[in-house]
């Protein structure tokens, strides 16, 4: 598509000298059109605060009777198919082209407040969207496995960028359960891709 608008671009530089401005105004639209449908969206998930080291339902990350500091596994996966799905559903679990899987991002060992500080990237390939969602999911590492201790849901305002590869100003994503006492920061940023570069490298 895009050897297609150069190709146009050319011919309407050589009809705008022979005085012909229509075909100009097709191929600015086609450019404008273009730019939007192809591009990368770069989440830098940034820290965790809980300073209570509790999880999701409140209790010390230790359990009740060996409270200690949390032993945080922290994973994301950017939504840009289904981002109305809540985490409590289980929708989240599936996209368009089959099951999600979860990147992880950091393990962190006696840690409250840890700092991630890690980019997770998605390709939006072939449409139009206001917004992705990046979710989060932090999770308790113990002897008897693993436990929740939040999802986070973190909106990423494509529309509201003042340009590409410009980092947003730094947000709070939304947790799932304890909205009151523990945060996640993030922010974002997108590049823009050639249609044949979508979903060649994602991470």
């Amino acid at each position: 598509m895009l050897d297609a608008v150069r190709t146009a671009f050319r011919q309407a530089k050589m009809n705008l000298a022979a005085g012909s401005f229509l075909l100009l105004g097709t191929v600015i639209s086609l450019t404008i059109a273009y730019e939007p449908y192809h591009m990368r969206l770069h989440a830098q998930i940034i820290r965790l605060e809980n300073p209570q080291g509790i999880d999701y339902q409140g209790q010390p990350c230790g359990g009740q009777f060996t409270p200690r500091q949390c032993n945080a596994v922290v994973s994301a996966f950017v939504d840009t198919d289904s981002s109305v799905n809540p985490f409590h559903s289980g929708a989240e679990s599936y996209g368009r082209y089959g099951p999600v899987e979860y990147k992880v991002l950091s393990v962190h060992q006696d840690d409250n407040d840890p700092h991630i500080n890690q980019i997770i990237s998605a390709d939006i390939c072939g449409k139009s969207i206001e917004k992705a969602v990046v979710k989060v999911r932090a999770t308790e590492q113990d002897e008897n496995g693993g436990k929740r201790i939040n999802d986070f849901t973190c909106d990423a305002l494509l529309q509201t960028l003042q340009g590409e590869n410009v980092w947003s100003a730094v947000q709070l994503c939304q947790p799932e359960y304890q909205p009151k006492k523990m945060r996640l920061y993030f922010r974002y940023k997108v590049s823009r891709l050639e249609e044949k570069q979508c979903r060649q490298h994602q991470h």
